[in-house]
């Protein structure tokens, strides 16, 4: 049950024992207010209708992504695997056609992974770039200068 001081700006609050200085606010005791008695207007059907249009488009959008999955299981669909060649001999090819002039720098592991095909997906995942580098005898170096803002770096152990 809320309480309202009459002839009061300030909120409602719980019921306090009477004041009898002067001036002090009359104590009101107000009934909650629920509207039962109309379901047109009453809060609480609107809200329910709300729920029940937003539980039913959730139902049709799960019902459509279940059809989505089953369609695609019966046509067979799979992962789409590329057929790439490994990543050793995809950064072999793409080390042996840079000039020497390119040779002679240092490389992000962004600019090599850009260079090669991933198996799954258009490119391949850093943490399978970087053991292919190390299967291929390439050092990680990492430039800790303010100027390199301590970047990782990959550089041939031996130039070829």
């Amino acid at each position: 049950m809320s309480v309202l001081l009459k002839n009061s700006k300030f909120p409602p609050y719980p019921p306090c024992a009477p004041n009898e200085e002067k001036g002090a606010p009359e104590i009101v005791e107000q009934p909650p207010q629920i509207n039962c008695t109309n379901p047109a207007g009453g809060r609480l059907r609107t809200y329910l209708k709300t729920l029940h249009a937003v539980s039913e488009q959730h139902q049709r959008a799960n019902e459509r992504e279940k059809a989505a999955d089953r369609r695609d299981r019966e046509m067979g669909a799979q992962i789409k695997v590329i057929r790439a060649e490994p990543l050793d001999k995809q950064i072999q090819r793409w080390w042996i056609n840079l000039p020497p002039v390119m040779q002679n720098r240092k490389f992000q592991i962004i600019e090599i992974a850009n260079q090669c095909n991933g198996r799954f997906k258009e490119r391949p995942a850093l943490r399978n770039v970087a053991a292919a580098l190390r299967a291929l005898d390439w050092r990680e170096y990492r430039d800790w200068t303010t100027t390199g803002r301590n970047r990782r770096f990959w550089i041939p152990s031996l130039p070829r």
